[in-house]
C-alpha cells in the first residue's frame, strides 16, 4: 500500500479523501515481499535479491509442487465424495463413510454414530 521504503514521494495534503479506509476494497501498492537472507523489502516480481544475491527460484519451486500436492489431495476428496454419493447408506463399510454421507445428506451428526454402533463399527 505504501511502496517500498526507498520509493520517492511527493508529500501533500490537497486532494485527498476525508475517510480513504472506509471505502478502500483492494490494496493499491506493489507487491512486495522479504527476503529471507538480508530480510530486505523487495518488488515481489523479482527472482533474485538486489541487495544481497539471494536466488527465489528453489522456494517457488517448492511451492509449486506444495500447490500441485494440495491439488492432488483435493481432487482424491473429490472423488471420494462422488464415489459415497453414489452409494445407499446399506452399502457403506465404515464411520468415516457413513459420516460423509450424512453430511452430504444433511443428516445431524448424531446420525452416523448410531449407524455405526448399529453395523458394529463402534463397539462399547
Amino acid at each position: 500500500r505504501f511502496g517500498l521504503p526507498d520509493t520517492d514521494y511527493k508529500w501533500t495534503l490537497e486532494d485527498r479523501e476525508k475517510h480513504p479506509q472506509r471505502d478502500r476494497q483492494t490494496v493499491d501498492g506493489p507487491a512486495i515481499k522479504t527476503c529471507p537472507e538480508c530480510f530486505g523489502v523487495i518488488k515481489a516480481d523479482l527472482v533474485t535479491c538486489p541487495l544481497c544475491g539471494h536466488d527465489f527460484s528453489a522456494e517457488i519451486r517448492k511451492m509449486k509442487q506444495k500447490k500441485e500436492q494440495e491439488l492432488q489431495a483435493i481432487k482424491a476428496q473429490q472423488i471420494h465424495i462422488d464415489y459415497i454419493s453414489t452409494k445407499k447408506p446399506e452399502e457403506l463399510s465404515s464411520f468415516r463413510d457413513l459420516a460423509l454421507y450424512g453430511k452430504l445428506h444433511g443428516f445431524k451428526p448424531g446420525w452416523a454414530y448410531f449407524q455405526a454402533k448399529k453395523r458394529g463399527f463402534i463397539k462399547k
